[in-house]
This record gives C-alpha cells, sequence and structure tokens, in this order.
C-alpha cells in the first residue's frame, strides 16, 4: 500500500495549490502528515497556501518554511514562484508537531513531555530561524529534552520573512515534528569542504578572532596548509578556503564549516563565521565539487547498507552553496540520490545551515528516509 506522495510545481499564486494536489492524487489511504516548502515568493502566503492544501487534502498537520531554493522531484527550484509538498500516513500518535520559544524549549515540553516521557527514542524534523541567534541553542536543548533524541532539518533561507508552519504560522522559534521510534526514519548527512591541511588545536582565541594554533599565529599556519600559491595572493581565497571545526564531545572526525571572514595581516588572526574555543581541533578545508560529489557517494552507499528494507519517501535539506552554484549543473544531489535509493517521492529545500543531531552545519547535504 503507498504511504506517501507528493506534487511539486512552479506557478502563479492562483494556481499553484491546484497543481500540486492534482499531482498527489490519490491520496494515501489514512494520510494525516504533510510536509511543504516553498520559495520566498510565497512567504507572505504559506500560511494561506497550507490553509488551501489543508481544506482540498483534509490532512490536518503541516510542517514546513520557506527556502530561497527547493528541491523536488528530480529538480531544482531557484528565483521562481515554486512549491513542493510530501504527505504520509503515519500511525496514530506517532507523532506530534511542535513550536518552540524564542528562547526556550519549555512550549515543547508543556505541550509534549507526557508523550514522550516513555523513553523511547525520538527524532525530530526541525525548522530553523537564522534571525534568532538561539537557534543552535534550541536544536541542542531539544536533543537533550528527547529520549534518544536527535534532528534533522534546515535553518530557513528567505529575501523576506522566514515564516515556518508548525499547523499554524511560526516566527523566530525551532519548528517541526516530533516522530516515535514506529516511524523508522534513517539519516545522512554529506560534506562539501574537504580538508587540505592536517588537524590543528586552537590554542588562543577571542570571540570570532582565532590568535594562535599550535601555538603559532594563525596566519602562518593557513598560509602553510593552504600551500605557497594561494598563500601569496590571501584577497582571493574568500569562497574557497574555509574552516572546519570538530564538534566537541563527538569522535567521529565530523566538522562544522564555517566561512574565513577575514585574516589579520600584523597580529597574524583570523576571523571566522563562529565561536571557537580554545583547545577545539581545527582544520582548514576547500570547496570542492568533486570532493562533495565523492562525500555524497559514500554517505549514500552506507545509508542503503543500514536500511533493512527499500526506502519510500524522503526529505532533503541542501545548503545554498551546494547544488548548481556547487556542481556546475542542475540535479547533481537529486539523481545520486535517485541511483542509489530509487525513484521516491523526495522534496526538500536549500538552507541557510543544515541540521543533524544537534549541531547546524553548513555547505553540507542533509538527507532523512522514511520506511
Amino acid at each position: 500500500m503507498r504511504r506517501f506522495s507528493m506534487g511539486f510545481t512552479s506557478a502563479e499564486r492562483s494556481e499553484v495549490v491546484v497543481l500540486v494536489c492534482r499531482q498527489m492524487e490519490p491520496l494515501p489511504v489514512g494520510a494525516n502528515l504533510g510536509f511543504v516548502y516553498a520559495t520566498d515568493y510565497y512567504a507572505d502566503d504559506l500560511d494561506l497556501l497550507v490553509a488551501e492544501l489543508r481544506g482540498r487534502t483534509g490532512i490536518p498537520h503541516w510542517v514546513g518554511t520557506i527556502g530561497l531554493g527547493l528541491t523536488a522531484g528530480g529538480e531544482e527550484y531557484f528565483d521562481v514562484p515554486a512549491l513542493a509538498v510530501l504527505v504520509g500516513a503515519f500511525p496514530r500518535d506517532a507523532f506530534r508537531v511542535f513550536a518552540t520559544g524564542t528562547s526556550s524549549i519549555g512550549a515543547v515540553t508543556r505541550a509534549h513531555g507526557a508523550w514522550y516521557g516513555c523513553g523511547a527514542r525520538y527524532l525530530a524534523v526541525t525548522h530553523g530561524d537564522p534571525n534568532n541567534p538561539h537557534t543552535p541553542e534550541l536544536i541542542r536543548a531539544l536533543v537533550d529534552e528527547l529520549p534518544g533524541g536527535f534532528c534533522v532539518g534546515g535553518v530557513a533561507s528567505s529575501r523576506r520573512a522566514c515564516v515556518h508552519i508548525a499547523d499554524s504560522s511560526v516566527h523566530g522559534a525551532l519548528s517541526g515534528v516530533l516522530f516515535d521510534e514506529r516511524v523508522p526514519i534513517y539519516t545522512g548527512l554529506t560534506q562539501g569542504c574537504v580538508p587540505i591541511g592536517p588537524l590543528r588545536r586552537i590554542t588562543g582565541c577571542d570571540r570570532n578572532i582565532i590568535q594562535t594554533l599550535d601555538d603559532r599565529p594563525a596566519l602562518d599556519v593557513l598560509r602553510t596548509d593552504i600551500g605557497e600559491l594561494l598563500a601569496r595572493n590571501l584577497g582571493s581565497i574568500t569562497g574557497y578556503i574555509f574552516v572546519g571545526l570538530s564538534i566537541p564531545g563527538k569522535d567521529t572526525g565530523d566538522y562544522t564549516v564555517r566561512n574565513l571572514l577575514a585574516v589579520d595581516r600584523k597580529h597574524g588572526g583570523l576571523a571566522i563565521g563562529g565561536w571557537p574555543q580554545s583547545g577545539q581541533s581545527l582544520l582548514f578545508c576547500r570547496r570542492d565539487a568533486n570532493g562533495a560529489r565523492d562525500s555524497m557517494e559514500k554517505m549514500l552507499i552506507g545509508l542503503k547498507r543500514r536500511l533493512p528494507r527499500p526506502a519510500e519517501a524522503a526529505l532533503y535539506f541542501s545548503c545554498l552553496g551546494r547544488g548548481r552554484r556547487m556542481f556546475g549543473e542542475s540535479g547533481v544531489e537529486q539523481a545520486l540520490i535517485r541511483h542509489h535509493l530509487g525513484d521516491i517521492p523526495l522534496i526538500g529545500f536549500y538552507a541557510n545551515g543544515e541540521i543533524s543531531h544537534n549541531e547546524v552545519y553548513g555547505y553540507t547535504g542533509v538527507i532523512s528516509v522514511f520506511l
């Protein structure tokens, strides 16, 4: 029995919901939850679009957000009005739609604490707000709150309002849907930047300025690791060379990529788009389409091996710096997913930060597979 259905289109406001719903027919029997992503052309109308979706489908629960780009049906949609929808039939009482406060998850505890207090494992598909500085803290707090907690998702990206949907419109908070272990979901993360030097240790930093690495001026270490050619013209490395920060408390070798904002030639420091910690490990890395493709291939091969049965649907959250901007053509990531997991319903959006476990990443792709 088919449990998932998707619809997607680039169309004007007056017909976009009709076209999407037509593609999803017939709806899965018992469909009770929908994921909805729209480009920011529809940022001011997302709650109205969801109301229309609810009215036409009878599906009561909806979650989603806005992205500068969407992925659906093997395609990418940028700079056009577009809508993508995935609906599913899930076990009754196996999920809860949620929204936190802007600085605390107390609203989740009050609304759903009795439901997830039984000690099973829980996964949250989450949507964050880039304008809320507490978003990373909210993600970590939610993971800590949930038994066996794990988050996947993305931070909204928009030139207009960054509205979320959690049955109704949400602004500023972290929102999404909590699933218990009756909903099998398998996840994977792929990096888009590859290391170009050895692992270093931050031995001095102040706010977002890295002063020393391995007790040497950070700029000297950068020059060594990127090579003589790039070191001659440091003004050319912005957008090509990045900083990968190790994740405290994890020994998986994973890292979060942060932008290299500026170099201080006088004092030898490096300004980055993040908050490094003294003693934290660091490596320099670069954007690389071939490396990103290889990383995604390996992730998908490993993910498929872990699946006990074929995938039925998936959500994919990719960085705004990936897609055609990284690979030079549209649909590369989607084609890889379809090659390894089959032609399953697949939607997602291009995010201002990708969420996996309890971290916000950059230049990555995060997939969540429903069985």
